[in-house]
């Protein structure tokens, strides 16, 4: 069984947990996803836990019966039992980040510079020299490198939260967003900066070939990228 399939099957089989259970459970689910053991085999565990749950229900026992008061501490203990990510897995993971960046980078580029081609017939918009919406800038690079910091920010951020008691709070939620909302804007002034006062070197690239190229790494990422376990 892949990895798809047994995310698929806890998606069915949690909904026959009791509304405590699986509140409880899925806090343990929250926190091990976020932590950084290789993905199959996190998602092997969680399926087992769940059955095991499952069945333990049947004999009219709760989560905390089975797992213990507090599942934060066994969840620890289980991550630092379990082996280390390799660079195999951590290759695959940089490699779904990139592909990843690379798709959107593509179609904001191919979207943008059909709009301001079609705008510009109007009026002029003003470019740096040398740059047109028919060439797409290196700075994707670090656009790519702040999505890949942010979502291991991200999932610390899960693990952290995943047993509080207010990691359902409009407050938490909001927290989230306002750090994002920061580092997005911070990345946003360092783009500007670079590209401003350094004119880092573009790629010819026209807005038609930007959504050819989308289409062509959002069909790989459908068919292959998705699925990769790491």
């Amino acid at each position: 069984m892949n990895t798809d399939e047994m995310i698929q099957m806890n998606n069915q089989l949690r909904e026959k947990l009791t509304p405590k259970n699986r509140e409880y459970y899925e806090k343990m689910l929250l926190y091990l996803r976020s932590s950084p053991v290789p993905q199959h085999q996190t998602e092997e565990l969680l399926l087992e836990w769940l059955e095991h749950l499952l069945e333990a229900e049947k004999q009219g026992k709760t989560a905390l019966e089975v797992f213990g008061p507090d599942p934060q501490e066994y969840c620890e203990e289980v991550v630092e039992a379990m082996p280390e990510r390799g660079w195999a897995s951590l290759g695959k993971e940089i490699l779904f980040i990139a592909w990843l960046g690379l798709t959107w980078t593509f179609l904001v580029h191919g979207v943008l510079g059909i709009t301001f081609q079609l705008v510009g017939e109007w009026w002029e918009i003003p470019f740096r020299e040398g740059y047109g919406p028919d060439q797409l800038s290196l700075l994707f690079v670090v656009q790519i490198l702040w999505l890949f910091f942010f979502i291991q920010w991200v999932f610390h951020h899960f693990r952290k939260t995943a047993f509080s008691e207010e990691e359902k709070d409009v407050r938490q939620n909001l927290k989230l967003g306002f750090i994002s909302a920061i580092g997005l804007g911070l990345v946003w002034l360092l783009e500007f900066w670079l590209d401003r006062w350094l004119s880092l070197p573009t790629i010819p690239l026209s807005p038609v070939m930007s959504i050819i190229l989308w289409a062509v790494f959002y069909s790989v990422y459908r068919l292959w990228i998705r699925k990769l376990d790491f």
